[in-house]
């Protein structure tokens, strides 16, 4: 068993145990006590801290977020500005910590010794909160004052707990600096509720001793959806620094460590001068032999990268004291789904307080990233061109990449919707994207350029609901129901905005319907439907249904004609079919029965779902999320790992679009199949793409749909579209 595997299941039955006695008032310790265990939901993450990028996979989690001036005005408040520093200035005699060994041997490399950090918060760890949590999860209907806390108070704890505590380890140790990763949104958060800690925050900035690193405003996982949700998403990420007047640090992370070749075009675009920080692990599951090209710093385009270890290099001394999940040190490793068991644990920051003060003694410096890469840039050192990876997140080994997120379960498997999740943001996303076109229009064609007030409002509201949609935990790594409702919800209030709007314009211009291309901004009154029609046709391939958990499957091949992407081609549509298991959809109606008012006890774990197709062996041709150039590789342009060879690349195409070779291309239709592609690149299966699905309930149907072209310039337009939609408005 993997050793990775291993901290899993431990994790796992840990977080049972812990809950189950939660599960009953007045359990675990007579004291109230918080458990001993530091186990945790988010189940790839190692423990202890993390020097050697083998890091945690960081998720937001459930329901609605709460607007900010729906807080209780007395929500958790910050400490009195006069308050003293938390926690004593130096750890107390009895903490029973070793002395420091003393300074380090040997020349001081040109660029120095550097102690490096990546607190890497999340505002939405459990977005929406955890109400309900112990009665959805562990059958609990009672509840838990101590766990099931709403999203407000989770948030407020998240700062005061996890935050606060390392604000005041800077402050009383003013030679110290740290880098600090969060979303804007938590920025608006902290300048909302929580205004004394934005003024420490503020001066520990000003200071040089904190960096905040952000490129998102909510914690999406954008690698599966389109450029437009990201540029949206940096530009309210300055708005909210601004906001705040907070710097924003040239340094750069993403929630769950997503990278990839059209993320790092992307950046260097919209943050000249960004360094990033790529997970490791990333590039070690694309070469191997990465140890063998590690490097100070390295160059992706025109963005400077560091991948987090220790290094001892000619250049530079390097280590990372901390590269993890923010929230995790200052409370003793736990996490915020311990509900007010996640609170500050003084010795746990006083022992990382000792280790640093032994780092200053040895001659280390306690830096920011992006000053760590001025110091080697400052030496002359040129910058080593970084290994090739394809889109993927933070521990592709042990969550297979970004299919924790399209299509593979976790612990709650029973709860999650991954494909539906998927689809309902891309139906809303195409939505706003309409509205944005509607608002461009008006911009340029009304004589006072202004845009109708009542658009801008629905816009600004519209792409609120869809970024929070998009988070990641509505889909992984392990989310309850509520997280799964938190993402349909956003993704349905955002389409239901844009939607309204979309009529109150069109029946302000007296039409009764209208065509927009979104891509261009065309637009068409009173267009009429397209008439779509639809023939049978021979199969163009062989599909095969290795999985299908006892589901009637019918693969249907037709010719599709008046689709509105290309209405004057002839399309081949490929739709896999499985219905609902017969004895399941029975069993669910008798669980219902009996229990009307509790729907999620009859939830059951689903049985995985897999198709497999061919393709030309060894090809890997796609476009990269955020890029409008496709790659065109080879699984031998690559040194892949272990876990590769077992695991395959998997690829979210946030376009739908794969090359198969042979001059033949498949396009996901994203209307209803947003699952990811697996492409195995050993030897046994290099011919196959393989799509998996472990989170369709049994009693429900569902289908796996594409486009099939032998025509690239096709395909591409068939893959515009499914970013950049044609959208028809109709009575």
């Amino acid at each position: 068993m993997k050793p990775a595997l291993r901290r899993v299941l431990r994790r796992v039955i840990t977080s049972l145990l812990v809950v189950g006695l939660w599960g009953c008032e007045g359990g675990g310790k007579s004291d109230g006590g918080r458990p001993d265990s530091g186990a945790d939901l988010k189940t790839n993450r190692p423990d202890g801290l993390v020097e050697l990028d083998s890091s945690p996979l960081d998720d937001a989690r459930p329901d609605a977020r709460v607007p900010i001036s729906d807080a209780a005005p007395d929500a958790a408040p910050d400490a009195a500005p006069d308050a003293a520093p938390d926690g004593p200035a130096l750890p107390p005699p009895d903490m029973g910590l070793p002395p420091c060994p003393g300074p380090s041997d040997g020349p001081m490399p040109p660029a120095g010794r550097w102690s490096l950090s990546l607190f890497h918060f999340n505002i939405q760890y459990v977005a929406g909160g955890m109400t309900g949590f112990t009665d959805v999860a562990f059958n609990n209907p009672m509840g838990n004052a101590m766990i099931d806390l709403t999203q407000i108070e989770i948030e407020d704890r998240i700062i005061t707990e996890s935050l606060v505590p390392l604000l005041a380890l800077l402050e009383r140790n003013p030679d110290f600096a740290l880098t600090f990763e969060m979303q804007g949104l938590m920025v608006d958060v902290i300048r909302e509720r929580h205004a004394e800690t934005l003024l420490r925050m503020r001066r520990l900035v000003d200071q040089g001793q904190l960096e905040i690193a952000s490129i998102h405003y909510s914690d999406q996982f954008f690698l599966a959806f389109g450029r437009e949700d990201m540029d949206e998403s940096e530009r309210r990420t300055r708005l909210a620094f601004e906001r705040a007047e907070l710097g924003l640090s040239r340094a750069i992370f993403t929630q769950e460590g997503q990278y990839g070749p059209g993320f790092a075009a992307w950046l260097s675009e919209v943050r000249p001068g960004a360094v990033v920080v790529v997970p490791r692990n990333l590039v070690g599951f694309y070469h191997r032999d990465l140890d063998q090209l590690d490097a100070p710093l390295f160059m992706d385009g025109g963005t400077l990268a560091v991948l987090p270890r220790s290094l001892h290099s000619e250049v530079v001394d390097r280590s990372f004291s901390f590269f993890n999940d923010g929230e995790l040190l200052a409370t003793g490793d736990l996490d915020p789904y311990f509900g007010t068991y996640f609170s500050h644990q003084p010795s746990a920051v006083m022992r990382y307080e000792h280790d640093l003060r032994c780092e200053v003694e040895a001659g280390v410096r306690i830096g920011r990233i992006a000053d760590y890469a001025d110091a080697v840039l400052a030496t002359g050192y040129l910058p080593t061109a970084l290994p090739p990876v394809l889109d993927g997140t933070w521990q592709p080994g042990s969550t297979r990449g970004p299919l924790r997120w399209m299509g593979a379960g976790g612990l709650f498997r029973r709860h999650e919707r991954d494909n539906e999740v998927l689809t309902t943001c891309v139906a809303a996303r195409h939505q706003v994207l309409a509205l944005d076109s509607v608002s461009r229009i008006e911009l340029r064609d009304r004589p006072d350029g202004m845009v109708l007030p009542q658009l801008l409002a629905a816009r600004e509201s519209a792409w609120n609901d869809l970024l929070l949609g998009q988070v990641s935990d509505a889909r992984g790594i392990n989310p309850w129901r509520g997280e799964v409702q938190y993402g349909l919800s956003h993704c349905r209030d955002a389409r239901l905005t844009a939607e309204a709007a979309l009529r109150v314009f069109m029946d302000g211009l007296g039409a009764g319907s209208m065509r927009l291309d979104t891509r261009t901004d065309e637009l068409v009154l009173d267009a009429p439907a397209l008439d779509v029609r639809q023939t049978v046709i021979e199969p163009v391939f062989e599909v095969e249904v290795p999985q299908a958990a006892g589901r009637e499957v019918s693969i249907v091949w037709t010719e599709v004609r008046g689709f509105e992407a290309a209405p004057e081609v002839a399309l081949k549509h490929l739709s896999v079919q499985l219905g609902p298991v017969a004895a399941a959809v029975a069993t669910r109606e008798r669980c219902l029965e009996r229990a009307p008012e509790r729907p999620f006890a009859c939830d059951v774990a689903p049985s995985p779902l897999q198709l497999n197709f061919p393709r030309q062996p060894g090809i890997l041709g796609f476009r990269p999320a955020l890029s409008d150039e496709p790659l065109s590789l080879l699984d031998t342009d690559f040194a892949f790992s272990d876990d590769a060879r077992v695991d395959g690349v998997v690829l979210p195409a946030a376009d739908g679009f794969l090359d198969l070779g042979e001059g033949r291309q498949v396009v996901k239709d994203l209307r209803t199949n947003h699952r990811a592609f697996i492409l195995p690149v050993d030897e046994a299966r290099r011919a196959q793409v393989i799509m998996l699905d472990e989170t369709v309930p049994d009693h429900e149907a569902t289908r796996f749909d594409f486009w099939v072209v032998d025509d690239a310039d096709l395909a591409r337009r068939l893959a515009d579209h499914q970013l950049r939609p044609i959208v028809y408005v109709g009575p």
